[in-house]
């Protein structure tokens, strides 16, 4: 399955607005399948910016989002801007076929300190 950074937008979205804990396979994002979102919860775990725990689950590979880790805030706050977000990623599909988190993460940043320059 393929990466999908506007999908790892949305999941962090999502968890920073849930006030419980939640299944994966609970989130229903528009346009991403239970399975995309399963998948992408696991990355973003791996990546260190969701915590999970352990819950009964009928769908297979579903994990319990328990709330977002320091990282996963930090990331929320760089691409929560619409406007932003949609600049940094277009720029990147027009230079390069894909980034990294860490790239992405990086250009965020650097739009965020443009934005807030003080003349």
């Amino acid at each position: 399955m393929i990466r999908k950074m506007d999908l790892v937008r949305a999941i962090a979205l999502f968890v920073e607005s849930m006030s419980d804990a939640r299944m994966a396979s609970g989130m229903r994002l528009p346009g991403f399948s239970e399975a995309e979102v399963i998948y992408h919860v696991q990355l973003m775990a791996e990546a260190g910016l969701l915590l999970l725990g352990s819950a009964a689950s009928e769908v297979p590979g579903d994990k319990l989002v328990v709330r977002l880790t320091w990282a996963g805030h930090e990331f929320v706050d760089m691409a929560r801007d619409d406007k932003t977000w949609k600049a940094t990623t277009s720029r990147v599909a027009s230079t390069v076929a894909s980034v990294g988190m860490d790239v992405l993460k990086t250009l965020l940043q650097h739009a965020a300190l443009r934005a807030c320059e003080l003349d």
